[in-house]
């Protein structure tokens, strides 16, 4: 493969979700344009399909300002609401219902804090840190972009992009032999 075609496809990879979800945004747009007179039917398709691919652009758009390739150090392994870095010299898991706080480092390092254990830093160029995002958001109030603008600003400080507040709690998780 030609260095151009390289790039190209590594580009479409990163930015193509982008490209699809803002792309089901404008085709429900446009039925609900073209339709909203003539058949409530279509009209309900196209608005909802606007709506969804709406929802789902924010995060996308965030997944692919974070994409690095995962050409770096370690694994990143998710597991039902367990979040895995199986790194070599480091790594840990922690259960999303335990971690504290989320920041990101100057060097592109998300660093999970979490209860019971040593903090858990993730090399974002590991494979399967694009994952980390999805993972993130089950976190209440977590916001993708504000990740992605902390990552953006590459500051010589590490920044917090999420704190867990007091009350702050996600729903029951059910374990292996509870009820």
């Amino acid at each position: 493969m030609s260095p151009s075609a390289a790039r190209l496809w590594a580009f479409l990879r990163r930015w193509g979700e982008v490209a699809v979800t803002a792309a089901a945004a404008l085709w429900g747009l446009w039925t609900f344009a073209d339709h909203a007179a003539a058949s409530v039917f279509w009209a309900a398709v196209g608005l909802g399909a606007m709506v969804l691919a709406l929802l789902n652009l924010r995060g996308a758009i965030a997944r692919a300002r974070l994409a690095t390739g995962g050409h770096g150090p370690g694994i990143v392994l998710f597991d039902e609401a367990q979040i895995g870095y199986l790194g070599p010299e480091t790594g840990g898991v922690t259960a999303l219902d335990l971690i504290d706080r989320v920041a990101i480092g100057p060097v592109g390092t998300l660093t999970l804090y979490h209860r019971g254990g040593a903090p858990i830093a993730i090399p974002l160029s590991a494979e399967g840190a694009d994952g980390l995002v999805d993972a993130l958001s089950a976190l209440p109030g977590f916001d993708p972009a504000a990740l992605a603008r902390a990552r953006a600003r590459r500051g010589a400080r590490e920044a917090t992009v999420w704190q867990r507040r007091g009350g702050d709690r996600l729903p029951a998780l059910s374990r292996p032999g509870s009820r």
